[in-house]
């Protein structure tokens, strides 16, 4: 049955791409594998329907708002989809083309098309791999942040670097970052690992982020300091934990939520929380943005540097923001530090900031859409 969809998928896509010679005024957007995670794409998405008609994102039936198909979202998978994606004449994603379409689908009805790869975010903490170097060299309009981001991925990917556009990423039009010097107050806590590839099914349980991160969460010592201090930790699982999720139960309380992220609107809990709590993850990032503080607790640096790999070096201190813990005792206490005092972003942080973010003008939205209106007219 999966075989005969796509191929009736293909085929309705295939008609629409012949029956349709002009198709620069049909943009289609998608994100996350077509979960809708309120990324780039939907940022994106949001500006360019009210300025631009036939603007259309592609979202899946069970992320899928109410009311949301007249707003311009298309099913994915469905005839609507296949039909948009033919007639398209300009395909925008954020993290594989399989935002948009079956992977092997990709080569053929990209042909004729302009592809803008709008990216997640800021992959510094990870090294780049071949699907991602195909991703970067194979679309007309690769988005970043700065000249140093754009130098970074010219330096280790050899992307042409007329293709690099310095625009800033679309969701981060939606922040409103703290002053420079200006301090906050830590009463709302995300913890967010990010997921590590290497961990097989069956080794979940007995690996470093399930015992790690387990382990903070039932610390009687992290319940007591949170209840103390009136503060609220939400522990937000990764995508592809999800699954995992029942390993977790017990560990909620009155200071404690466990939500995964199909569960949420991300960006609003981002905007939200005062600090983060993370490892690897690109939304480190948009807490630097924010100008609000990062604790990077990366109890598996040595696996982590042997199975991914990072573009910086995450083992000198003047390259990196935030704090660092190895162990969860260094969390806690670092944690405490924190909670007790108001924060404000170290000129170490800052300078950081100044490097990897060029912008910070709410007019990021509008450099995209004046780029990918230039990359049509070429």
């Amino acid at each position: 049955m999966q075989v005969l969809n796509k191929l009736i998928f293909f085929s309705a896509a295939l008609l629409a791409n012949w029956l349709r010679r002009n198709r620069s005024e049909f943009w289609l957007i998608g994100e996350n594998r077509g979960r809708l995670s309120f990324d780039n794409g939907h940022a994106f998405y949001e500006y360019t329907n009210y300025r631009k008609r036939n603007v259309y994102l592609v979202v899946r039936r069970d992320h899928m708002p109410h009311g949301a198909r007249k707003e311009g979202y298309v099913t994915y998978g469905s005839l609507r989809h296949a039909w948009y994606l033919g007639a398209a004449g300009v395909l925008i994603y954020t993290h594989t083309p399989r935002d948009l379409m079956y992977a092997s689908l990709f080569p053929i009805l990209r042909r004729g098309k302009r592809s803008v790869f709008l990216k997640h975010g800021i992959t510094a903490f990870k090294q780049f791999n071949k699907d991602y170097r195909e991703r970067c060299n194979d679309s007309d309009l690769l988005i970043v942040s700065s000249e140093h981001e754009r130098a970074v991925i010219h330096r280790e990917l050899g992307t042409d670097i007329r293709r690099i556009a310095i625009t800033g990423f679309a969701r981060y039009d939606r922040y409103d970052p703290l002053a420079n010097g200006e301090s906050i107050r830590i009463k709302e806590v995300l913890f967010m690992p990010t997921w590590r590839d290497w961990i097989g099914d069956r080794e979940f349980m007995q690996s470093d982020l399930y015992l790690h991160t387990s382990e903070l969460l039932a610390s009687p010592q992290l319940r007591r300091l949170l209840d103390s201090c009136g503060v609220r930790l939400t522990f937000l699982l990764h995508v592809n934990i999800r699954e995992y999720i029942g390993h977790y139960s017990g560990i909620e309380g009155s200071s404690i939520d466990v939500l995964y992220a199909d569960q949420v609107n991300i960006q609003e809990l981002i905007i939200a929380s005062d600090l983060l709590i993370t490892d690897y993850s690109s939304i480190s990032w948009d807490f630097l943005y924010l100008r609000r503080p990062v604790l990077f607790y990366r109890f598996d640096l040595d696996d982590y540097l042997a199975y991914r790999g990072s573009c910086v070096d995450l083992n000198n201190p003047d390259t990196l923001f935030g704090y660092t813990a190895y162990d969860m005792v260094s969390v806690i206490n670092t944690l405490t530090n924190l909670i007790h005092t108001e924060v404000s972003l170290p000129e170490r942080d800052l300078k950081i900031r100044e490097k990897w973010f060029q912008y910070s003008d709410k007019l990021n939205c509008q450099r995209i859409y004046q780029r990918i209106q230039c990359l049509q007219e070429q």
